[in-house]
């Protein structure tokens, strides 16, 4: 069958495209096939029903109005999910309750999180009753919990094992990275997470022979 065409905006020819029935003669079926390119245009043809989809043609309606995409800086790059679960890809608007992923190139966690919502992207944490707040583990009141042994990243939402329950006494955090610390009258071990006791009395004698020797 010769390819067809559909003008921008017929979504009449799109739902009767879609539904047509299957063609053929006696066992091998013909089932449509359909390209789509920017905008709302799409070419129609018609191809052997076992051969493996490239992916389909959604269309639904939330109401509401729709985002556009959602500006990022340099080196990050967004994942959009529809609220089926289906990622949406070379769209350029995103109805209600889309996710949007925010992540550096090569990183193993997200940046931050983002639904849309009346033309906004709102930033998770956001209201649990909504996709549990954008929460990876759980929610509560507007707040992403973790379970016991990890601790919230700086995005808010993922949850990660706790680097300072290594240390035994203290932790100091700057961003991603940390550091084990002990309190008065303790040294860091070679293992940079035990703290020895130290020796005030020898600590103090061995401090006034260097100064005598000076």
């Amino acid at each position: 069958m010769t390819p067809q065409n559909s003008p921008e905006g017929d979504t009449r020819s799109q739902r009767e495209l879609l539904a047509g029935p299957a063609q053929g003669n006696g066992s091998l079926q013909n089932c449509s096939s359909i390209a789509v390119r920017e905008g709302r245009n799409f070419t129609v043809s018609w191809e052997p029903c076992g051969e493996q989809l490239n992916g389909f043609l959604c269309q639904y309606s939330l109401g509401g109005e729709t985002c556009d995409g959602l500006k990022v800086g340099a080196g990050a790059q967004v994942k959009y999910i529809a609220h089926t679960g289906y990622e949406v890809r070379d769209s350029k608007s995103f109805p209600q309750g889309t996710i949007a992923v925010v992540g550096k190139i090569g990183s193993k966690y997200p940046d931050s999180k983002h639904v849309c919502y009346n033309k906004e992207w709102v930033q998770a944490p956001w209201f649990c009753e909504v996709f549990d707040g954008g929460c990876e583990h759980k929610c509560d009141k507007k707040t992403c919990l973790c379970p016991a042994g990890q601790t919230i990243l700086p995005n808010k939402i993922t949850c990660a094992a706790d680097p300072c329950a290594k240390c035994a006494h203290e932790c100091q955090r700057w961003g991603d990275t940390y550091a084990c610390k002990c309190r008065k009258g303790y040294i860091l071990a070679p293992d940079g997470r035990s703290c020895l006791d130290v020796n005030e009395c020898v600590a103090e004698t061995r401090a006034q022979v260097r100064v005598r020797s000076v």
